[in-house]
C-alpha cells in the first residue's frame, strides 16, 4: 500500500511539474515589471525604437517569455545563440548581438535575469534578421554609396516567426532568399578564416624577390595550382607558369604568366585584408534586399559590366560605356524608361529610386552600352558595386576598385563593428 501511495505521490509530482513549468508566471511577472516601469531593454537600438510593437508582442503571450522558462533558457534559446556566435560567417561580428551577456546568462535560474535573457534574445534575433535583409551600414552613409530603400521588417512578427520556426539556420537563411551568390561568398569566408587560424599563408613583402616556396604555396591554397604539380621546382615550369596565369585571370590581371609589379602587389595582400574585401562585397549583397525580376538589367559599377535577362534568363552581356557621373551612382535599384539603339551603341534613360538620410527620391540618369542586344521597358534595373564574388566552381575573382569605393566603406562597416 505504501509502494501504491509513493507512487501515486511521483506521479503526481512528475505530471504537475510541465504545466507549472509551461506558465512560466514567476519569469511573466518580471517582464510585467519591466514593462510597466519602462526599464525593458532588448539591447538593439532598432528594436528599442519601435518597443510598442514588441510589447503588443508579449502581451498577446500574456507577458509569458518567448526564450526562456521558469527553470531556466529553452532549446531553442541555445540554438539562437549559437547561430549568433557564427554571425562571422556573414562578415559580422557577434558582439552586435550582446553573445557575450546572453552566454553569461544562460546559466541563470533567478527570474529577473531570466526576464533580461529573454529581452536580449529577442533583440538580438530581430537585430541579426534585420542586418541579413538590409545590411549593417543605413542608406545615405557618407562613403557607402547604398541607395537602397530598407525593406521593413515588423520586430513582433520577426520574433515569433523566429521563435515558432523548427530551424533557426534556416529561418535566418530564408531572409535572404537563397541568394547562391552570398552562400558562395559565406563558404569563401569561412575557408580563408580557417587557412588563416592555421597560420599557412605566406607573407608577401613586395618589394623583396619572393621565393618559390611563398609562391607555390600561396597558389596551392588559391587553388591557382593544382595539388598534383606541388612538386614544381622554377618559376618557368609549364604548370606554374599557368598557375601564375590563373592567378592573375582571377584577379584581373593581364595572363602574361611573368611575376610582374601588378602580380606582386596583389601577393603581397595579406590574408586578412583578402577576408575583409570579402566582407565588404558580402554587406553589398545585402543590399540586394528585393528579388530581381524575370526582365531585369544588372549593372556592375566596378568592372562596368552589364548582364541583361528576359524571361528568367541571361539575353547577353555588355559593357558601360564612358558615361557622365558614374561614379556618383550608388548602389539602388530603378527601372528602365527608354532605349535608344545606335549600331553597337544603345543608351538607356533609368529612373533610380534612392533612399537617403534625408528621405527617399527619384533620379533620372543616362546609361551608355557598348552592346547590339535587343530589349525594351519595361525591365527592372539594379546597380551595384561588387568587387570580388565566388564563381560557380568556387574561385575567388576580383574587379578593379573603379571608384576607390572598397575603403571608404571599410571604414564605415569595420568602425560601426568595432
Amino acid at each position: 500500500m505504501m509502494r501504491s501511495f509513493v507512487f501515486a505521490f511521483l506521479l503526481l509530482v512528475v505530471t504537475s511539474l510541465p504545466s507549472a513549468a509551461a506558465n512560466n508566471e514567476a519569469v511573466a511577472a518580471e517582464l510585467t515589471k519591466m514593462f510597466e516601469a519602462g526599464s525593458a531593454d532588448t539591447g538593439s537600438e532598432a528594436v528599442n525604437a519601435q518597443f510598442d510593437n514588441v510589447r503588443a508582442y508579449y502581451t498577446t503571450r500574456s507577458n509569458k517569455p518567448v526564450w526562456v522558462r521558469d527553470n531556466g533558457p529553452k532549446s531553442k534559446a541555445k540554438a539562437l545563440l549559437r547561430e549568433l556566435k557564427t554571425s562571422a560567417g556573414h562578415g559580422l561580428d557577434s558582439a552586435l548581438y550582446k553573445t557575450d551577456e546572453i552566454e553569461s546568462l544562460m546559466s541563470q535560474t533567478d527570474p529577473a535575469e531570466l526576464a533580461r535573457l529573454d529581452m536580449l534574445l529577442s533583440g538580438a534575433v530581430f537585430e541579426f534578421g534585420n542586418h541579413l535583409r538590409n545590411g549593417l551600414i543605413e542608406p545615405g552613409e557618407n562613403g557607402a554609396f547604398n541607395g537602397v530603400r530598407p525593406v521593413e521588417i515588423d520586430p513582433a512578427e520577426y520574433i515569433g516567426g523566429a521563435a515558432d520556426a523548427g530551424n533557426f539556420f534556416q529561418y535566418a537563411s530564408g531572409i535572404l532568399g537563397q541568394d547562391k551568390r552570398y552562400i558562395r561568398m559565406q563558404g569563401k569566408i569561412s575557408e580563408l578564416s580557417r587557412i588563416e587560424e592555421s597560420d599557412r599563408w605566406p607573407k608577401i613583402d613586395p618589394y623583396a624577390p619572393i621565393q618559390l616556396g611563398e609562391l607555390r604555396d600561396i597558389l596551392l591554397l588559391t587553388g591557382d595550382l593544382p595539388i598534383a604539380n606541388a612538386d614544381v621546382e622554377s618559376f618557368e615550369e609549364a604548370a606554374m607558369v599557368q598557375a601564375i596565369k590563373n592567378y592573375q585571370d582571377r584577379h584581373n590581371i593581364g595572363m602574361s604568366g611573368k611575376l610582374d609589379g601588378t602580380t606582386r602587389k596583389e601577393l603581397a595582400v595579406t590574408l586578412a585584408d583578402r577576408i575583409n574585401q570579402i566582407r565588404l562585397n558580402i554587406e553589398r549583397r545585402r543590399w540586394q534586399n528585393l528579388p530581381l525580376e524575370d526582365n531585369h538589367i544588372y549593372i556592375n559599377l566596378a568592372d562596368r559590366s552589364v548582364r541583361v535577362v528576359i524571361d528568367g534568363e541571361t539575353a547577353g552581356f555588355a559593357d558601360l560605356a564612358d558615361s557622365e557621373n558614374l561614379g556618383e551612382i550608388p548602389t539602388t535599384y530603378g527601372k528602365l524608361l527608354t532605349v535608344e539603339k545606335d549600331g553597337d551603341k544603345t543608351r538607356l534613360e533609368v529612373e533610380l529610386e534612392l533612399a537617403g538620410s534625408n528621405g527617399n527620391e527619384t533620379r533620372t540618369v543616362d546609361l551608355a552600352l557598348d552592346t547590339s542586344l535587343d530589349f525594351e521597358p519595361p525591365m527592372q534595373v539594379f546597380i551595384t558595386y561588387i568587387t570580388t564574388w565566388v564563381s560557380r566552381d568556387g574561385k575567388l575573382h576580383f574587379a578593379p576598385d573603379s571608384f576607390g569605393r572598397d575603403e571608404a566603406l571599410g571604414k564605415l562597416l569595420f568602425d560601426e563593428q568595432s
